[in-house]
């Protein structure tokens, strides 16, 4: 059986191909974090800072 990627990978661009894969390499390396995120948010600790309008106040 014949790889169908053998197919397009051809048609790609080199800077196409090489961002996909540099794209596909962040993902893979961000996923355990969002996991544990979502897992934190989902036992309701609240993770994420709070922020007041006035922090952005101009002076």
């Amino acid at each position: 059986m014949q790889n169908p990627w053998n197919d397009i990978i051809p048609l790609l661009p080199l800077q196409e191909f090489i961002s996909l894969t540099f794209i596909q390499g962040k993902l893979r390396a961000s996923a355990p974090c969002f996991h544990l995120l979502r897992r934190l948010l989902s036992c309701g600790l609240d993770t994420l800072p709070s922020y007041s309008t006035s922090r952005f106040a101009l002076s």
